[in-house]
């Protein structure tokens, strides 16, 4: 069976150790984000060595692999700040996504969002449940819209996140200047959690 472990993620991307059913073993980078995207990879390299590719000749074209603009996809701005843009669309099980891997970081992590939109009857259920899962993933959270994302808001107070490091911003503009300003030893990564139009 083939397997991959010793998953690390930073700012270069995502590196993990692929192990082949006889036991051999090499390292990989990517560019791409989560553990959703190893299992991809993991399944791509052994398929490709099925064919007869040795393993070790796999890293670099690995390593290639640019990501789909915004989807999770790493952008490095200098001055100590990462951004992963995943403002294509949020939608419940890829907003989870997204936090699993901000989560992963050992960083300062910042989410900025203005929810989830356009989920009918459920959307406030979901986007109270989407703060309780932000409020364990990140050290602060930027709201863009009050009346956008009260129920996000309600859910991270629910989850016992200091409030202090909640910031209800009045647009995208305002959300991003905030994100900047926190002050912190670590590098920071910032989750641009789905579409952020000023309009919200």
């Amino acid at each position: 069976m083939w397997r991959g472990s010793d998953v690390t993620v930073s700012d270069r991307g995502t590196e993990f150790t692929v192990t082949s059913p006889d036991g051999q073993t090499c390292r990989f980078t990517t560019k791409l984000l989560g553990e959703h995207s190893v299992q991809n990879l993991l399944g791509a390299i052994a398929y490709a060595c099925g064919t007869g590719i040795p393993m070790e000749k796999l890293v670099l074209p690995v390593k290639r692999i640019a990501a789909v603009p915004h989807r999770l996809q790493l952008l490095d701005k200098g001055n100590g700040v990462t951004y992963i843009d995943d403002a294509y669309n949020s939608n419940p099980s890829g907003a989870r996504a997204a936090l699993a891997v901000l989560g992963l970081f050992d960083a300062c992590r910042i989410l900025v969002t203005p929810g989830m939109v356009e989920l009918g009857a459920k959307q406030e259920e979901l986007n109270f449940e989407f703060g309780q899962e932000a409020a364990k993933a990140c050290d602060y959270i930027v709201l863009v819209g009050k009346a956008q994302t009260q129920p996000i808001y309600n859910g991270i107070k629910d989850a016992g996140f200091d409030m202090n490091n909640v910031y209800v911003a009045d647009g995208l503009n305002d959300a991003l200047a905030k994100a900047n300003s926190y002050q912190t030893s670590k590098k920071k990564v910032v989750l641009l959690e789905n579409d952020l139009p000023d309009n919200y």
